[in-house]
């Protein structure tokens, strides 16, 4: 299975967009002005360790933040606008096929939260799997991620309760119908798989760092026999410890099994860096710790993401020239062999999975998205171009047959799910996963920006067709721009009402993300982190120049790792946006190495003690930046008070020193959800009532009728 998904980075590069090069942070400092002056007597550092204290702080100020929407008039009902489009389209996503049929989460117009569905082979119409603990309808209990077994008996189904990524796995057996005894204490990033007679699987239970103060614990991959306890469940991978007795602490591990080959591969990477290191043994040696991994690959060799089918695993590799090249490990008589099994100069790379006969390639070039399919005996491939105004963003194999699910998606459609046989070439619409549009009527253009050092930075603008872009257009633009992270279509139903009020929305491809490729992602890390910003400057620049908006119709809203460009933004060039909505965001980044898993953002960020990056990172945080200002943008920063991968706090001390420091202004608002975590898997109005809260501070602020 693979997904187009955070922390991918199966991507190269496409030549015409890159510049003549990235910035030396001497060079930076001409583009973003001086160096952050620390306002004198204002320190809020008691907030990263008084808790109770901090607690306090967040209800006052989410008590004033509250009352404050609520006086918009519109707010109570653009809430309920939201709600109702939302409820009214059936969601689908996370598909696995199995032999006996396809499992997939759907949320349905009752349920707050996804529920598990299995649409069994020979059959029309998907059945609810019944989990108990899901029965009543008003459930607070949300699924985090699931696995199932190759054989579909089997599926491992994380429950969360809270806004935590805390959850526990449970084992429902589909012959009985019914969850088993045991069960497990993981969190979203734990990861299974199931030997392929059924008898138990391997797991770890989570990533480093983001469930308890053993960062090392978590990772380490354990196997369980189904009806046995799972406290006595063995270690029985840990990376380089496995083989040669080392500790990286910040190892993500996990590991694959490959059938047909009788093979067991150990992957690791450190942190988040998706370098990876690979491993191997054989199935049956898998609880004997006597006999070690073996180590096959390493990080130094330029692998950067992987695929398996029943046999053979597969891998990218950076040529060094900004391209991929995939290769496939195969394991006879329990012996690696490494042989080339893809290249193309051409077309970028963004994903890739295979079958037991073929490899699928997901492409792009200029934009636009090409899935390759070539057959592993002969190295023939054929073409399977999208759609206009479609973009295939997940490729999901069958374990037993070659076949392959596709979802299409677009920003003026809803997804689309096709099961794609590959010996007849047979492309199969799935009714069974389609939802209706609602009446907007959403139009997609690109435009180019020249950013600092004359970077062709592509920008998107998403509005009703019946909207004219003009001076007086509210304009709401976003970035990401880190991990590589690639800017995909979807169709955004919480944003109906804005684009019918003739608001427009703009996604800027910035550097950081890998919507260009490696180099395209490469081009704003570490030291060169700056120019995530520089290009998002560039776009809103843009805007402004051709009459598309204008600053007082202009605002900014990102999420998470955008919060380096947001408090740039608020640093630098305030005066440029009228708003600011952020959502979880990193504002404080030179504390970074003081959260739970702050180490594993250095391979993106840098190291905030080392001088040169350091000095970046400086420049890019609102809490040192912070002053008082008669320039400055509405702000509205919303934050899980749960959140376990960007700590509260990092919301709040930002939110007191600039409110401190210009105590006149009241549009500078902090929103806290006391049940919310990091975003992703909140429940249905969890999200469409903080897309509602932020949509009225836009409409209020941008002055839309």
């Amino acid at each position: 299975m693979v997904y187009l998904r955070k922390f991918s980075l199966a991507l190269c590069m496409v030549g015409p967009f890159m510049g003549s090069g990235c910035h030396s942070p001497d060079h930076m400092s001409s583009y973003v002005g001086k160096n952050v002056e620390i306002a004198a007597g204002v320190d809020f550092n008691w907030m990263q360790t008084d808790s109770d204290r901090l607690k306090t702080y967040l209800e006052n100020e989410h008590h004033l933040t509250e009352a404050d929407l609520q006086s918009i008039a519109y707010n109570s009902a653009l809430r309920k606008s939201i709600d109702d489009r939302v409820k009214e389209a059936p969601i689908y996503s996370s598909l696995q096929p199995t032999e006996a049929g396809v499992y997939f989460l759907h949320r349905g117009p009752q349920h707050e939260s996804t529920r598990l569905h299995f649409l069994e082979k020979g059959h029309k119409e998907p059945r609810e799997v019944e989990l108990e603990p899901l029965k009543d309808p008003n459930s607070k209990l949300k699924i985090l991620n699931y696995f199932a077994s190759n054989t579909g008996r089997y599926v491992l189904v994380s429950l969360s309760s809270d806004g935590t990524e805390k959850s526990t796995l449970v084992i429902y057996d589909r012959k009985v119908r019914s969850i088993l005894a045991e069960s497990f204490k993981v969190n979203v990033h734990a990861r299974a798989s199931f030997l392929p007679d059924d008898s138990g699987f391997v797991y770890n239970l989570g990533e480093p760092g983001s469930q308890s103060d053993s960062p090392k614990r978590n990772s380490l991959t354990r196997f369980h026999k189904i009806g046995t306890d799972p406290s006595t469940d063995p270690i029985i991978f840990s990376g380089d410890e496995a083989v040669n007795g080392s500790k990286q602490t910040n190892d993500v591990m996990r590991v694959l099994i490959l059938p047909a080959s009788q093979v067991a591969v150990g992957v690791a990477t450190e942190g988040i860096s998706s370098r990876y290191r690979l491993y191997f043994k054989s199935i049956k040696d898998l609880q004997n710790s006597d006999k070690s991994w073996v180590k096959i690959f390493d990080e130094s060799a330029g692998y950067l993401d992987f695929c398996v089918n029943d046999a053979s695993i597969f891998w990218s590799r950076d040529k060094g020239d900004g391209n991929l090249d995939i290769f496939r490990v195969s394991f006879e008589n329990l012996k690696p062999k490494e042989s080339l099994v893809f290249t193309n100069p051409d077309w970028t790379v963004l994903s890739f999975g295979a079958t037991s006969k073929n490899l699928l390639v997901l492409t792009r070039r200029d934009l636009n998205t090409k899935l390759v399919v070539q057959e592993l005996k002969t190295g023939k491939n054929r073409s399977l171009t999208d759609e206009a105004g479609y973009q295939t963003t997940a490729i999901v194999t069958s374990p037993t047959e070659n076949l392959v699910y596709l979802k299409k998606e677009s920003y003026s459609f809803p997804a689309q799910y096709f099961a794609y046989r590959l010996d007849n070439r047979e492309l199969v619409l799935m009714d069974q996963f389609q939802s209706k549009s609602n009446d907007a009527q959403i139009i997609a253009t690109t435009y180019f920006a020249a950013s600092s050092d004359s970077t062709e930075v592509p920008y998107i603008i998403i509005r009703d067709k019946r909207t004219q872009l003009s001076v007086n257009t509210p304009t709401m633009l976003e970035s990401y721009a880190s991990y590589g992270t690639l800017t995909t279509p979807f169709y955004d139903r919480t944003s109906v009402d804005w684009f019918k009020r003739g608001g427009v929305i703009v996604k800027c491809l910035a550097r950081g993300g890998g919507d260009l490729g490696i180099k395209w992602h490469e081009g704003a890390k570490r030291v060169k982190k700056i120019n995530s910003y520089l290009d998002t400057i560039a776009c809103a620049d843009d805007l402004i120049r051709r009459g598309f908006t204008s600053s007082r119709k202009l605002a900014y809203s990102t999420n998470s790792a955008g919060g380096l460009i947001a408090s740039s933004i608020l640093n630098f060039r305030p005066e440029l946006f009228r708003a600011i909505v952020c959502n979880a965001c990193i504002l404080n980044v030179t504390e970074i190495l003081k959260t739970k898993i702050g180490e594993v953002h250095i391979s993106e960020f840098g190291d905030p003690r080392d001088p040169s990056e350091g000095g970046v990172l400086q420049k890019m945080d609102a809490y040192l930046g912070a002053k008082t200002s008669k320039e400055l943008p509405a702000i509205l920063i919303a934050h899980g008070f749960e959140d376990s991968r960007v700590p509260v706090w990092m919301s709040a001390k930002v939110h007191a020193k600039i409110k401190s420091l210009n105590p006149e202004r009241k549009d500078i608002l902090l929103r806290i959800d006391f049940g919310g975590g990091h975003g992703p898997d909140a429940l249905r109005t969890q999200r469409t009532y903080l897309w509602a809260d932020f949509y009225s501070f836009l409409m209020r602020e941008l002055d839309v009728n």
